[in-house]
């Protein structure tokens, strides 16, 4: 109950911030994911036209979410030779309605009720003015050797994140993968490990993005 929005967003904030050239910097977020109504235009060209990504805070039936492009943000004021790692374990499908019921397994998805987008947008029509102030201080200017973030996430845009008993399928399968000298591994390897973990008849396929440059190096300096 303490996980509204307001607390993480503005943790994150100042890790991303503070962090210094050299630093290594780990997100993770476990819990659930939706899409809500892209207001800004900015998911033409993407696999969901129209929806934004976001975090679910213990708030969001208010209208607060967080969303990708609040992360995004985020991440373009990261100093310099700061590297950042992510690992999403949420939902990216704000339908669950696809979701075959499984003994003992539940999707990390919420689908927003009408009220819930019409209380986001009101919520975001809110925040307009403290984002333009905040949009208006300068990105961090980095050269194309200098990158920023390793993502992994649990599940394609369009699919389902799992729980069994209440842990996350992808944050057990990535946790065991890193305990088992995964954090030496690249991105690519570890990613790979992980899927295998999975099996053939997985019902997610967790994802990996990274700059081609942490590619060739193991994840963590």
């Amino acid at each position: 109950e303490q996980a509204e929005r307001a607390p993480p967003a503005a943790a994150i904030e100042q890790l991303f911030t503070s962090a210094a050239d050299g630093d290594e910097i780990v997100l993770q977020f476990a819990g659930h994911g939706t899409q809500a109504p892209d207001v800004d235009g900015d998911e033409a060209g993407g696999d969901t036209p129209g929806l934004d990504e976001a975090l679910c805070p213990h708030d969001f039936d208010a209208g607060p979410l967080l969303l990708d492009d609040d992360l995004g943000a985020l991440i373009d004021r990261i100093a310099p030779g700061v590297r950042l790692t992510l690992f999403m374990d949420c939902c990216h499908s704000g339908n669950n309605s696809r979701a075959a019921p499984v003994a003992g397994a539940r999707p990390r998805s919420v689908r927003l009720t009408a009220a819930q987008k019409q209380a986001f947008l009101d919520w975001r029509a809110q925040q307009r003015p403290a984002q333009r102030s905040r949009s208006a201080r300068p990105a961090v200017k980095r050269s194309a050797s200098d990158p920023v973030e390793v993502n992994f996430s649990a599940c394609l845009s369009r699919e389902l994140a799992w729980e069994s008993n209440g842990h996350g399928e992808f944050t057990l399968h990535a946790t065991r993968a890193l305990r088992d000298g995964g954090a030496a591994l690249t991105p690519d390897a570890l990613h790979r490990r992980i899927v295998d973990a999975f099996g053939a008849a997985r019902r997610q396929t967790p994802q990996m993005a990274a700059p081609p440059q942490r590619l060739s190096t193991r994840l963590f300096r």
